[in-house]
């Protein structure tokens, strides 16, 4: 948090901050780079989804056939391994073919489910793995210090392991978000691309 450059007045803090958290295992600890709440509520009342360009946009061109290890769109990287060693007897014509005809198969967005997945994240509805707009608030979690001492150990402990959960669930939302909105632009982008296909 510092001062802004253009009116003192002002406090200005980073979108992004650095922190530490342990691993599953619990052995190691690891960084994490994390958008501050207010940065990413921001963004989305800006509609700045539909700015982002997906990362790997869907193959609308039809891709070069398998022509083998050294030629075609794929690569073979080739190991000098013993196990590979029958690879070069063996014939991939099959493979290939089979690949060329799943290749072949136009791409194209469903247009019925795209329109629900986007009426879902629309009105924050739950429903399959559709992430919700907002995380779980923490603040109606915690305990005043006399409902604490009203309750059993059993009861405490349970209590910390539900806000325990509850973290790391939101932890787990600040990447499912940014993930299933690229999938949902990339989407959109592509929606009237059969009319140009056809």
């Amino acid at each position: 948090m510092h001062h802004s450059e253009e009116d003192f007045n002002k406090v200005e803090v980073n979108a992004l901050y650095h922190r530490l958290v342990w691993t599953k295992t619990g052995s190691k600890m690891q960084g994490q780079l994390v958008m501050r709440e207010v940065c990413r509520k921001q963004l989305e009342e800006e509609n700045f989804p539909q700015t982002i360009r997906p990362v790997n946009p869907p193959m609308v061109t039809r891709p070069l056939p398998w022509l083998g290890p050294k030629k075609g769109c794929y690569f073979y990287a080739q190991r000098g391994v013993r196990g590979l060693i029958w690879v070069v007897i063996y014939d991939m014509g099959t493979v290939q073919r089979s690949l060329d005809a799943l290749n072949s198969v136009p791409w194209r967005v469903n247009r019925r489910v795209f329109d629900t997945m986007e009426e879902v994240w629309s009105r924050d509805l739950e429903l399959a793995k559709v992430p919700p707009r907002e995380n779980v608030s923490l603040k109606s979690l915690f305990k005043t210090e006399k409902e604490l001492t009203e309750m059993s150990p059993q009861e405490i402990k349970l209590h910390l392991l539900h806000i325990q959960s509850v973290k790391r669930r939101n932890a787990q939302l600040i990447s499912e978000r940014p993930t299933f909105l690229l999938r949902l632009n990339a989407a959109r982008e592509y929606y009237h691309i059969w009319r140009l296909l056809a």
